[in-house]
């Protein structure tokens, strides 16, 4: 997309710093709590299901690269050691921006993390191709555009051993299955109208949890499966410590995006900075107490023997 004009932010969303065109949201240490939140959500709201490809049996190693990792701290790759300590895990992991990794001192596990953009090429000096047992990327929907997934699932795929399992989860944010009664709830009606403009606007693919399993068979992959949970957000959540804290969350990622507003606004939704924290407000109030309840998608694809 060529450049466009965008509007001065007020200053009360999370701002940017060195992931602008690669990310859709802020991606720094400032924002590594909302990460946080996010993945301690998830794991209340499946009952702590970290990972659905098929184990080996106790006392194995396995070699795991986690694709958009963060810091790998309180997230997915730390918990794999910590909830299945029965394996010997030989961790691994790449993000956009290595301000947020640990030094060694700090990390709870011992992880080899990296720096690298899963739009592009991984290193060949990094000697990576078919040698993991199991490729995981979550959340990665404003990350990858429409029509970079194939070649993103190719490049994973490539350094998964023959035999092994690649993993990709996503949450269908918008299900146009479920109506929403915009009398009833006009803010939760008017979020699936902001959701639907942060992809579309920007060349992502608000649909692309529903398209992981085709994906995946496109690729090559053999004993493709999905697994559904629900991903309950503010009055929906699983447990009621997670109400209050998941419809702030919530509330704190679609702040960021008054500084990607364009002049015309976010049509249907606010036409500057200050109404879409207007309307952020009301929704919290809405979510808060009606809840939001997207699916989340464990796809799993076992690469070829």
């Amino acid at each position: 997309m060529a450049a466009v004009q965008l509007q001065k932010p007020t200053g009360r969303g999370n701002t940017f710093k060195g992931t602008e065109g690669i990310y859709l949201l802020p991606h720094h240490p400032n924002e590594l709590e909302r990460v946080k939140l996010c993945h301690g959500l998830m794991m209340s709201d499946t009952g702590n299901v970290l990972i659905k490809s098929p184990l080996p049996a106790a006392g194995s190693t396995i070699r795991v690269l986690d694709s958009g990792c963060a810091d790998g701290m309180r997230t997915w790759l730390h918990d794999l050691s910590k909830l299945l300590p029965a394996y010997n895990w030989n961790l691994h992991g790449v993000d956009i921006h290595e301000d947020i990794f640990p030094s060694p001192e700090r990390a709870f596990v011992p992880l080899d993390l990296r720096k690298h953009d899963i739009n592009t090429e991984f290193p060949a000096t990094w000697n990576w191709q078919n040698s993991f047992d199991i490729v995981h990327q979550r959340l990665l929907i404003w990350g990858i555009k429409t029509e970079n997934w194939p070649a993103a699932i190719q490049r994973l795929l490539r350094l998964v051993k023959p035999g092994g399992w690649i993993e990709l989860v996503e949450v269908v944010w918008v299900d146009n299955n479920i109506p929403i009664d915009a009398n009833a709830q006009p803010e939760l009606a008017k979020q699936r109208v902001l959701e639907c403009w942060t992809c579309d606007y920007h060349g992502f693919d608000i649909q692309v949890a529903t398209k992981l399993e085709g994906l995946l068979k496109n690729a090559g992959c053999a004993n493709v499966t999905k697994y559904e949970y629900d991903l309950g957000i503010g009055a929906k959540a699983n447990q009621e410590e997670w109400k209050a804290p998941s419809a702030e969350m919530w509330d704190e990622i679609f702040r960021s995006f008054e500084h990607k507003m364009p002049l015309e606004g976010i049509p249907g939704v606010a036409k500057t900075p200050e109404q879409l924290h207007v309307f952020l407000d009301k929704l919290n109030v809405e979510i808060k107490e009606h809840g939001y309840m997207p699916k989340v998608n464990f796809v799993i694809g076992q690469k070829p023997a």
